[in-house]
């Protein structure tokens, strides 16, 4: 209890934000020339390329916000030893989302990068949406679709694959569930209620997944990535927010996953970029 404690009160209060997700991920000048020279947050803007022999010759991007910079920290390690790879580009921005008005520098410093870059792969990973879960009068004529489509034709028409992590379910504690952790084992506090039921999330995302439907017909390089499933895989009908085995939070706050959370991804994942993989060589 002692080491879950001190863990919780230490995610609760960590800025993730302020470094890069990863050490190996270095200043990335050839990516800035091809952005026209913008650059806005050092933290979600770098490189990896692993000293390999020239045999390597797939090129990753990995576009999105601050739930981008954390997932690239379980894609490194799942790629670090793959020899086709020859590099994984991060360049995100924290905050932004697609269609929702937000941004527009950062999402035209992004189509001018996946233009000029050609990845073999695009990772598109952001947090919720307010336009794609509006209700649906008529999917046929749907505006939220027809500007997500848009949105997505640059980076399917200069990608071979892009694939979009689909939004997982948030936390509800009124400190984030590391703070909350933190504070109740402390006081010795039950931590049973600190889970959510999977259904509601399904349910208030139906429009969000009807219109996600759609794009496979648009654009049959897309290939989504169901993140749900894995957080919500321990007790059927249940998404607990914490590891229930060695008491960490599966969440900094209420959104952002933790070293644990991303384990639950591990899996999902690792399948994810076999099975794309697998169609680019």
């Amino acid at each position: 209890i002692v080491d879950a404690i001190k863990w919780n009160e230490h995610e609760s209060h960590i800025s993730y934000f302020n470094k890069r997700p990863f050490k190996e991920c270095e200043n990335d000048p050839e990516g800035a020339k091809m952005r026209d020279g913008y650059s806005t947050q050092w933290a979600y803007e770098c490189i990896w390329k692993p000293k390999r022999n020239a045999t390597a010759t797939i090129d990753i991007l990995i576009v999105g916000n601050s739930i981008s910079h954390r997932a690239s920290k379980i894609l490194y390690p799942i790629l670090r030893d793959n020899e086709d790879i020859r590099m994984m580009r991060l360049f995100a921005h924290s905050a932004c989302k697609p269609i929702e008005g937000i941004c527009p520098p950062f999402f035209a410093a992004m189509m001018k990068l996946v233009e000029r870059m050609k990845p073999d792969i695009t990772f598109l990973i952001y947090d919720d949406s307010k336009r794609l879960r509006e209700p649906i009068t008529d999917i046929a004529n749907d505006k939220p679709v027809q500007d997500f489509v848009d949105f997505l034709k640059p980076l399917t028409t200069h990608s071979k694959y892009v694939v979009l992590d689909e939004f997982y379910p948030h936390a509800s504690t009124g400190a984030g569930v590391a703070a909350s952790m933190y504070k109740r084992l402390l006081r010795n506090q039950t931590i049973d209620d600190l889970k959510g039921l999977y259904e509601p999330f399904v349910t208030s995302y139906s429009y969000y997944f009807r219109r996600l439907d759609t794009l496979p017909a648009h654009y049959p390089n897309l290939i989504r990535h169901n993140t749900s499933g894995p957080l919500c895989a321990e007790q059927p009908g249940w998404c607990w927010w914490y590891n229930r085995r060695n008491l960490h939070s599966y969440f900094t706050d209420n959104l952002h996953l933790t070293a644990d959370g991303l384990e639950r991804e591990r899996e999902s994942y690792e399948a994810i970029v076999d099975h794309v993989l697998e169609k680019v060589k």
